[in-house]
């Protein structure tokens, strides 16, 4: 980090400290903390300081958007590689889909994969190596079961980020369950763009140092949010202090009520027609697309996907 001339926030600076003997950290935060930058230094550093001479050293990166990759983590790799002096700079190149070490592109690269229900393999065939999880609350169960498999590798690292925005699903279970991940909560209401915060640092001579350092969000966009949604609202808990939503006037049904759902009997209603229902995503970065067929009072079938375009919903 420091050769890229950056300057963590206290809250990045907290999960740095850890990393290294932590290995599996999970963070559930608000919007505009930092989490993008903090996954971009810690790939880099990976690859940087990991690689053993005849062994591999890879970086599987997921997230349920592409755009999610392409638009925003890839961008902030593509800054903090640039920051850096001429001699690392020219050891590593970023495509669309890697960020790999020209000496050993085989066996030294992090790799950007779409998680997708129907194509949880991607994340398949990577054994001691670090998982970088974008947007976890959104990334289906499925892919978790393929990278779960080598996360017993005893060289097995993972990072974990994402807005609390669903309640159910292991990013949700992690969070509400003993695990093995170290777990961090950061708001956006504590990483303030116009307030200073400050914390131990020890340099590479050894010396203690206080490092003080302005946040990152904005106290304009935290009140937007308040004025727009409310503080008891869901959308104020996610999106700004890092929250799980709780049941309330902006959802639907709580997720007792629909687990409740599951264990009833089925009705008698052969006599009904077969109804379709389709909530439609419109992109590769909004909300993912679900679908329920029922018949009468009883469902037949139901699926959800990550967000795709309109033409790629239709052909489905």
């Amino acid at each position: 980090i420091e050769i890229c001339g950056d300057t963590p926030t206290h809250q990045q600076a907290e999960v740095l400290r850890n990393f290294a003997t932590d290995r599996f950290v999970a963070i559930r935060s608000g919007h505009g903390i930092g989490k993008s930058r903090l996954e971009a230094w810690l790939i880099d550093w990976y690859l940087k300081t990991r690689k053993l001479a005849g062994q591999a050293c890879k970086v599987p990166i997921t997230a349920s958007s592409a755009d999610q990759i392409r638009n925003i983590l890839s961008a902030e790799l593509k800054s903090v590689a640039d920051k850096q002096p001429k001699y690392f700079r020219d050891k590593f190149e970023l495509t669309s889909d890697l960020y790999y070490c020209m000496e050993s592109p085989k066996d030294g690269f992090a790799a950007f994969r779409t998680a997708r229900k129907e194509k949880p393999d991607a994340m398949q065939g990577f054994h001691n190596c670090f998982f970088v999880i974008e947007e976890a609350s959104g990334i289906p169960d499925e892919v978790f079961e393929v990278a779960r498999g080598a996360m017993g590798d005893p060289g097995a690292m993972s990072l974990m980020v994402g807005n609390p925005i669903n309640l159910s699903g292991y990013f949700y279970d992690t969070f509400h369950k003993k695990t093995f991940w170290k777990k961090y909560h950061f708001s956006s209401t504590e990483s303030l763009a116009s307030e200073k915060y400050s914390y131990p640092f020890i340099n590479s001579r050894g010396e203690l140092k206080t490092i003080t350092v302005n946040g990152l969000q904005t106290q304009a966009w935290v009140d937007g949010s308040i004025e727009d949604y409310g503080k008891e609202s869901n959308a104020y808990k996610t999106r700004v202090l890092g929250e799980f939503a709780s049941a309330g006037k902006d959802l639907v049904l709580d997720k007792d009520t629909v687990r409740a759902a599951f264990h009833r009997e089925k009705h008698d209603e052969s006599d009904r027609r077969v109804v379709m229902g389709a909530d439609i995503s419109r992109s590769e970065s909004g909300d993912g697309t679900g679908v329920v067929v029922r018949q009468g009072r009883n469902i037949l079938f139901v699926t959800r996907w990550p967000g795709c375009s309109t033409v790629e919903t239709r052909c489905r």
